[in-house]
């Protein structure tokens, strides 16, 4: 067996160990470890965290831009949709979600989070620490 296929095989059984089919009975969302770690360094608030990821949860082809209902997806996330139009506009400004019209719909592109998550990588590769573990030794682990 193709070593690439037994590591998606072998993902998928330990994703449902660890979750439980129900809970995975709806599908599952690929997240970068980095938008969670630098999320703080690029000024987004847990909103505008949890909104980007909604936005992955629909983004399954590199071309295929998402193009969530902001309705859906405000009564989803429990939020006001006045509140879900303040968090796009303000993931807009900051520069990490452009709105692009294609085949007539609103759909997002990530571009601008995935060269902000890169840069801050590499920012953190740079830095004296290096490749190191960012926490102080005094961090109390949870």
């Amino acid at each position: 067996m193709d070593d690439a296929v037994d590591a998606r095989s072998n993902g998928a059984a330990a994703l449902k160990e660890k979750w439980g089919y129900a809970a995975l009975d709806a599908g599952w969302t690929t997240v970068p470890n980095s938008l969670l770690k630098y999320a703080g360094a690029l000024n987004l608030d847990p909103t505008e965290t949890l909104v980007l990821i909604y936005l992955m949860r629909f983004w399954w082809k590199p071309n295929d831009l998402p193009y969530p209902s902001i309705s859906k997806t405000s009564l989803e996330m429990g939020v006001t949709r006045k509140t879900m139009t303040k968090k796009f506009a303000s993931l807009r400004e900051k520069g990490f979600i452009k709105l692009v019209k294609q085949g007539g719909k609103n759909k997002f592109s990530l571009e601008g989070l995935r060269h902000a998550l890169n840069a801050e990588h590499m920012r953190e590769l740079d830095s004296p620490k290096g490749k190191g573990d960012t926490a102080d030794d005094d961090d109390i682990p949870f």
